[in-house]
């Protein structure tokens, strides 16, 4: 089941992405495809220590287009009991987008990835 998004307030951008990426079962390069940002730049922040984590700014340099990811993934804990939920959500056809499966939306273009994430937080009050 997934942590409830009240025990993740204080993560920094990089732990939430490895979070999502760990919770969605995405690899790195899928990861990296969503969230519209290098593959290689992504690996670098990875690994980063928790130190030097702290002293990067809360949105590093690199990594700007997958903040709405974050959003994504906190709604989705919010309306989807389980990882295993979310998951099926992300990969089923939804009336939502057109038709289309969430995950490739996101992959679509940062637009894309903020309609989805726009779209969440304004159903956020129901149950997608």
């Amino acid at each position: 089941m997934s942590n409830s998004t009240t025990e993740h307030e204080n993560l920094h951008l990089v732990q939430y992405l490895k979070k999502i990426m760990v919770d969605w079962q995405l690899s790195p390069e899928q990861l990296a495809k969503i969230g519209h940002v290098s593959t290689e730049v992504l690996n670098q922040h990875f690994a980063l220590s928790s130190a030097q984590l702290d002293e990067m700014p809360s949105m590093p340099l690199g990594l700007e287009s997958a903040v709405p990811l974050v959003s994504i993934y906190k709604n989705l804990n919010r309306m989807v009991p389980t990882s295993e939920k979310q998951n099926e959500w992300l990969v089923s056809p939804h009336e939502l987008f057109e038709g289309n499966k969430p995950i490739e939306v996101m992959a679509m273009s940062p637009q894309h990835l903020m309609w989805v994430s726009y779209t969440l937080e304004s159903s956020a009050l129901n149950r997608i």
